[in-house]
């Protein structure tokens, strides 16, 4: 008698079917795991700081007049700022940096901008460098949330 057989088949089938399942569910994880790390990745850059200024002269002197900001409160990643040096000469070097947020542009005058991760007073360095002077000012920017 073959009455055994076809639930034998029956049997194998579904464990095939329970552990194909298994497997997509290991490759599941592992997506959702490296989306996870993406995220928390790209979250942390946004708001790393980012320090553009290679090696300068260590002489101090005067030769930012003033660092201005077109509006001091920005909502996360909806405003963005222009921050431009003035200065009485013509420098050799200009150099941004931001504790948190992103500066695009550079020369004497950026855009700065801050994400949800941003959120409080964040400081923008300026740095200017002349062939025998340097001079550092900053200037805080409030990003408030933006829900």
């Amino acid at each position: 008698m073959n009455l055994g057989k076809p639930m034998a088949d029956k049997y194998n089938v579904m464990n095939v079917k329970n552990h194909t399942t298994r497997k997509l569910m290991k490759i599941e994880k592992r997506y959702v795991n490296l989306l996870i790390f993406l995220t928390i990745f790209l979250s942390l850059y946004s708001c790393a700081e980012k320090d553009e200024s290679p090696e300068q002269p260590a002489t101090i002197s005067d030769l930012i007049d003033s660092l201005v900001s077109t509006k001091d409160t920005l909502t996360a990643w909806i405003d963005t700022t222009a921050i431009t040096v003035y200065t009485h000469i013509t420098p050799e070097s200009i150099h941004w940096s931001a504790d948190h947020g992103t500066i695009t542009g550079s020369g004497s005058t950026i855009t700065y901008f801050g994400g949800q991760c941003c959120t409080g007073t964040n400081t923008i360095t300026c740095r200017v460098t002349s062939d025998t002077y340097i001079e550092e000012k900053t200037i805080r920017i409030h990003v408030k949330s933006y829900y």
